[in-house]
């Protein structure tokens, strides 16, 4: 009995052990599956992480431009798009470049993170980009230098006379004070000196979302400051109304999304990669025209004009 017991015992199978190949390919199979779902899960998260990581960077850099012309009547200059010596400096100061005018070295570049003390991490979008930082030479005006010409915003009472009165209303004629009372913040509130080119954002279907700006304006708009507004200017009636006044785009950020196209190369200082769409074309050629472009387009843009700066600060380019 004991003998075919063990008789039993030595003719079973061995119990299986482990995976077959069979077994084993399907498990690498299933587990590549869901890892590809996960990844195709995963990367618009990634992409939508990366386009709010930018939009709120975008945020922290109108503050920062906004705080920095309410306390300079200016915007800075773009820096040089390269890693160099003046890195993350304004290139100019908004003083006169011989008979160009007053301008900056460009008009588009790099955010001069050092000259509005933010952290250069803060200028680069969430896909590690530098943002293109384009302005309207009118609004970098130095304080210091001569402002030949103001907006008719500020040709009016509130802006030209002190204590809203001539400054000699005795005499004959009145002696007029034709001048601004605050001549540094009517040069950017109402900067009228049209130099090089004003800056306009064009909608996905190529209009213009400021309808009215600056360049718009015929030239007696933009008359000198020292052009006295008539003879019977005691009158409060001949002066223009200030709610005409057409606003200026006084910068445009832009981040050119994950295709890169378009964005600087801070070793060369070259634009990187072809763009991908029409509409990317307008945010990477330097000139004074940026647009607001639909997928499959990616580039993000942010634009602030001159009052909107001051009112986000609390303060207002309605008056001195």
């Amino acid at each position: 009995m004991l003998f075919s017991d063990e008789l039993k015992s030595n003719n079973q199978k061995p119990s299986q052990q482990g995976f077959t190949l069979v077994e084993m390919a399907i498990v690498v199979t299933i587990a590549a599956v869901l890892i590809a779902m996960s990844i195709s899960f995963a990367l618009p998260l990634l992409e939508t992480a990366k386009r709010i990581e930018t939009e709120q960077k975008i945020k922290i850099i109108k503050n920062a431009l906004a705080e920095y012309a309410v306390q300079n009547y200016r915007i800075p200059c773009p820096a040089t798009p390269i890693m160099n010596a003046t890195y993350g400096f304004e290139a100019g100061n908004g003083t006169a470049f011989g008979l160009a005018g007053f301008r900056c070295a460009a008009e588009t570049g790099m955010i001069p993170f050092h000259t509005l003390g933010i952290p250069a991490s803060i200028v680069f979008d969430g896909w590690g980009n530098p943002l293109t930082y384009a302005v309207s030479p009118a609004f970098t005006l130095s304080t210091v230098a001569a402002q030949t010409s103001v907006h008719v915003k500020c040709r009016t009472r509130e802006w030209v006379y002190a204590n809203g009165r001539p400054i000699d209303i005795d005499a004959a004629p009145p002696v007029i004070d034709v001048a601004p009372t605050n001549p540094d913040k009517a040069g950017f509130c109402c900067a009228g000196s049209v130099v090089g080119n004003d800056l306009q954002i064009l909608d996905s279907a190529g209009n213009n979302v400021l309808p009215l700006n600056r360049s718009s304006m015929v030239a007696g708009d933009l008359a000198p400051a020292t052009t006295p507004y008539q003879a019977s200017i005691v009158d409060p009636t001949v002066y223009p109304s200030p709610t005409t006044t057409p606003l200026g785009i006084a910068y445009v950020l832009v981040s050119h999304g994950s295709d890169e196209a378009g964005a600087y190369n801070t070793d060369t200082g070259a634009r990187v990669g072809a763009t991908a769409t029409a509409c990317e074309g307008a945010n990477v050629d330097n000139n004074t025209s940026y647009q607001i472009c639909t997928e499959p387009a990616d580039d993000i843009i942010g634009f602030e004009t001159n009052d909107a700066m001051f009112a986000s600060e609390g303060q207002s380019c309605a008056g001195p």
